[in-house]
């Protein structure tokens, strides 16, 4: 049984854990239930959830047979709603397919949780993937995780980057394979680089060029140096060095989006990013948007599909960018755009008489363009900052 999940606003609830009850009624709509049986289950990336029937609990069944006598001594049991004299027979495992975890461009994690072995002992278990839909141990693509009933923990390795993958868990025991419930997921692209202070980013290749699939959190300049964190607004309006903030002030900010900085710290000599990579340009920011079929739909391709953006957002991240919402420091210290906007400083000036402005590039979840030809603002915004490989 497959059914989309939605809800009362008719939105598919996309990879949710839902309870359903299966019933199966006598004859018509109104019928009486003649067997009853519940299911947990996990949606997946569509909302759609797949469930075996006669595979979940059974609460209910109404018997209108009769059964043979038994011989003396036999138990009747209850065997999947049947009664049987004796022990049940085996039947297939019962298991779940864990969320999928910890994913790179090659690598990711998840496994399964046996909640009923049948009745068999488990002989082998893991989990097994596909470009494909519904996924089997028939595939050279599986793990062996050992065997029993229980949760189990499975590597996945050999993945290609910026691919969709179908994955199930399964169980073996000497009735056949069972299978858990299947869940999709998409690979990353790139490797990762590590900034002075030991933090790790994750990377992506787009063209000729490698770039951070994440935002800067850096606090110190590539020769040890330390950039001033400002949060107090007169400061943060008057300063003449090198800054940077948390959007709101509020460091949980920081593990999602990455910091703020001023363009004094991007412009510093010592240099913002790790070794090896640099504050892009205007134009390698243009090369990057024509790789990606322009501006009209790069911004599309470059946005996250995060639930921390505002919805709509008209986002399909296909170049493994994934840009966040994070907001933006006015000069006068106001915080704005949480939710709605991604803004990134180019090392590029506007050439303005003033030396007070730079050029940037932003996002909106409304559109899936991105506008990065015009936009420039004062050197003493606050924008995070994503760094492009020499």
């Amino acid at each position: 049984y497959q059914a989309i999940i939605r809800a009362i606003g008719g939105q598919a609830l996309t990879n949710q854990p839902i309870g359903m009850r299966l019933s199966i009624l006598q004859g018509s709509d109104n019928g009486n239930a003649v067997y009853v049986e519940t299911h947990t289950a996990n949606t997946n990336t569509q909302g759609l959830v797949t469930l075996q029937i006669g595979g979940g609990i059974v609460q209910a069944v109404l018997l209108h047979k009769l059964i043979a006598p038994g011989s003396t001594g036999q138990t009747l049991t209850m065997c999947n709603g049947v009664p049987t004299w004796g022990a049940c027979p085996p039947s297939l495992p019962i298991l779940t397919t864990n969320a999928i975890q910890s994913v790179t461009s090659s690598t990711a994690v998840s496994g399964g949780n046996i909640s009923s072995d049948g009745g068999a002992a488990i002989t082998e278990r893991g989990i097994c993937w596909s470009t494909s839909p519904n996924p089997t141990v028939a595939l050279n693509t599986k793990t062996v995780d050992g065997a029993g009933s229980g949760s189990f923990s499975s590597n996945l390795t050999g993945l290609s980057p910026i691919t969709t993958y179908y994955l199930r868990a399964y169980a073996i025991n000497q009735v056949g394979t069972a299978y858990g419930n299947e869940i999709s997921f998409s690979s990353t692209l790139g490797g990762n680089v590590t900034d002075i202070e030991g933090n790790t980013y994750e990377t992506i290749i787009i063209g000729n060029q490698e770039w951070m699939a994440e935002n800067l959190r850096v606090t110190k300049y590539k020769d040890g140096s330390s950039i001033f964190h400002t949060p107090n607004g007169n400061q943060w309006n008057g300063t003449t060095s090198g800054e940077y903030c948390y959007y709101n002030n509020n460091p949980i900010n920081d593990s999602l989006y990455g910091k703020l900085y001023n363009w004094k710290a991007v412009d510093n000599p010592s240099g913002l990013c790790p070794t090896g990579w640099h504050v892009p340009s205007q134009n390698e920011w243009g090369t990057l948007i024509s790789n990606l079929g322009g501006a009209t739909v790069a911004g599309g391709k470059l946005k996250s599909v995060s639930s921390l953006w505002n919805q709509p957002n008209i986002a399909n991240n296909s170049s493994g960018f994934s840009a966040l919402p994070a907001g933006y420091r006015m000069y006068t210290a106001d915080f704005l755009g949480l939710g709605v906007d991604a803004w990134f400083w180019t090392s590029t000036t506007n050439g303005d008489s003033c030396q007070c402005q730079a050029f940037c590039q932003q996002l909106n979840n409304t559109s899936e363009s991105i506008n990065g030809a015009w936009p420039y603002t004062g050197r003493k915004w606050g924008l995070p900052v994503r760094c492009v490989k020499n």
